[in-house]
């Protein structure tokens, strides 16, 4: 444990990693079950499962949370840490939280299990990481360039989306599925997306560079 946190640092993280590996492992006892009922093999839900945003992103999460938790002195425990990896997994879970809630809610009816890991992942990890960040991440450090690095992550998730959908004809959100929007439509859709990380992003370093002129203790990079 590192020493230099508060208990209530060490509570906070404690329950976020909690909640997203709960939200995580009833997603995955929910509906890699009802895909193998629907005929699907292990291998093809396992691709399925893993397609969506909400799982890498909360997983990322989870181990990032778990890190810091468990090994805060190896260099794993140190980057997870540190406020740029901080603000990055925000920024992601923020996405998560918004999409979903927003645009993707009236489409989804889960029932029992599935419905508490549906808030779990969508409403109460986003807003635990939040409050998080904003309570225990160091400010002061995060510069404007941070917003293009921190663009990779959908990047990568776009292009695998287009590889797996491309074998498996499978898209796990309506506003990326190529089969009913065609290319133009998922490459003008990604536009968007990456306007709103952008924009998410540089409210991101506004706060955290208010927060840091405000408090007067600003951190190098």
């Amino acid at each position: 444990m590192n020493p230099k946190r508060t208990l209530s640092h060490t509570l906070l993280l404690l329950l976020i990693a909690v909640c997203a590996w709960l939200g995580v492992i009833l997603q995955f006892a929910t509906y890699i079950p009802a895909w193998m009922k629907e005929g699907k093999t292990l291998s093809t839900s396992l691709v399925l499962f893993f397609s969506f945003f909400t799982i890498l992103t909360n997983l990322i999460v989870a181990i990032a949370t778990t890190y810091t938790l468990l090994l805060p002195h190896t260099k794993s425990g140190r980057f997870c840490a540190k406020p740029a990896t901080i603000t990055a997994i925000t920024l992601y879970i923020i996405v998560v939280g918004l999409v979903y809630n927003i645009i993707l809610r009236s489409l989804y009816h889960p029932q029992g299990w599935g419905k508490v890991a549906d808030e779990i992942v969508h409403s109460a990890v986003p807003l635990l990481y939040v409050i998080y960040w904003l309570t225990f991440a160091t400010k002061g450090s995060i510069q404007w360039k941070h917003a293009i690095s921190w663009l990779i992550y959908l990047m990568l998730y776009l292009a695998y989306t287009l590889v797996h959908g491309a074998a498996s004809g499978y898209y796990p959100y309506p506003f990326m599925d190529v089969n009913k929007i065609g290319y133009t439509g998922f490459w003008l859709n990604s536009f968007y997306l990456s306007l709103l990380f952008l924009f998410l992003s540089f409210v991101l370093i506004g706060i955290d560079k208010y927060w840091s002129r405000k408090n007067k203790k600003p951190i190098p990079a």
